[in-house]
């Protein structure tokens, strides 16, 4: 899995963060003789400058799980070698708020295994680290100069650590939201508005049309016996119809002109700004040729598509469901006078 180049952004970022750390804790403790400490973070430093080497082809998250078990088990050793009074627990504390916050499986709104693991492990070895520190004493005694500073980079790390992962969870929900309303608001199969997305575009153009005076059109479009499509080639086929009809349609759609699938098979497109009256006509008659040149192939048989639609501009006194219903009608009339056809005017 290639991590997106946001999600890269924050994966490379938290492993810094942790490799920083170490680097830190490596050359201190280096300096001060606590060379347990020193092996302790050398052996940290390689993990994270390997994790960090394979950070664009792998999973990101499965990335940061390696880095955080890893850190947990460094945490033990460092507790274990140097006791409980130098605030290392604290990075427990921190992995435990991150296997809440961390979103593995934001969109299923549950733990995932991975945050289950971190949790648990975390909370364990908190209990347990604080445990062994109670009975025994550290493996080795910190020179009293080096206490405050490895106290100080453990505080600052935490901190830092915390700040980063609340955030990256804010980022997170911020993008769930997004992807919940964007879900709620365009049709999953055309990627184009559906019925409850278009609203805003239809109201922007009633509110323009009293305040202003100037109309908008509507048109309708329906592909040519798509029933026929799906008895034929099957449902799935049909869908690529939808789909290839749903591109062509995003690639007409601009500040003054937006689609939606309206229903089944047919589409709704609403251009703002209609003073000229045939422009939605000349629209409808350029995005049906696109359609007509489109070729699907099933199991070896080729085969395109037609459309047929009604237009309708706004007039000032009349409703949007008037203008729908006007575009429908005349929608109806090219389906019944021979389809493949465009129809604007009350024939």
């Amino acid at each position: 899995m290639k991590p997106k180049s946001g999600t890269l952004f924050y994966l490379t970022a938290f492993l810094s963060i942790v490799l920083i750390t170490h680097i830190f804790m490596l050359i201190h403790s280096a300096v001060h003789g606590v060379y347990a400490c020193t092996a302790q973070n050398t052996i940290g430093c390689i993990i994270m400058t390997t994790l960090l080497m394979f950070r664009k082809k792998t999973n990101p998250f499965l990335l940061i799980f390696f880095a955080l078990f890893q850190l947990e088990l460094q945490v033990f050793m460092a507790i274990i070698f140097m006791g409980w009074e130098l605030q290392f627990q604290y990075y427990y504390l921190g992995i435990m708020v991150f296997s809440v916050l961390m979103s593995f499986s934001l969109e299923s709104r549950k733990l995932s295994f991975r945050q289950k693991f971190l949790g648990l492990t975390s909370t364990a070895l908190f209990f347990i680290s604080y445990g062994i520190s109670r009975h025994l004493k550290p493996l080795y005694q910190i020179p009293e100069i080096a206490v405050d500073k490895i106290v100080l980079i453990n505080y600052i790390s935490t901190f830092f650590g915390l700040a980063f992962l609340s955030n990256l969870f804010r980022v997170n929900a911020i993008r769930f939201a997004y992807l919940i309303k964007k879900q709620a608001f365009r049709d999953e199969l055309t990627k184009l508005y559906n019925r409850r997305g278009i609203r805003a575009e239809l109201d922007r153009a009633i509110d323009t049309l009293h305040a202003e005076g100037i109309p908008y059109s509507i048109a309708i479009l329906d592909i040519d016996d798509f029933k026929k499509i799906n008895d034929t080639y099957g449902h799935n086929m049909g869908d690529i119809v939808l789909k290839g009809i749903g591109k062509v349609l995003q690639g007409y759609e601009n500040e003054i002109t937006t689609a939606c699938r309206w229903g089944g098979e047919e589409f709704l497109i609403i251009r703002q700004n209609s003073i000229y009256k045939n422009s939605m006509t000349d629209l409808v008659q350029k995005i049906a040729s696109k359609i007509s040149q489109l070729e699907f192939n099933s199991d070896g048989t080729k085969f395109k598509v037609t459309i047929t639609g009604g237009c309708a501009v706004s007039e000032m006194n009349s409703t949007l469901n008037e203008t729908i219903g006007i575009a429908d009608s005349r929608l109806y009339h090219g389906k019944q006078t021979g389809k493949n056809r465009i129809v604007s005017t009350d024939e």
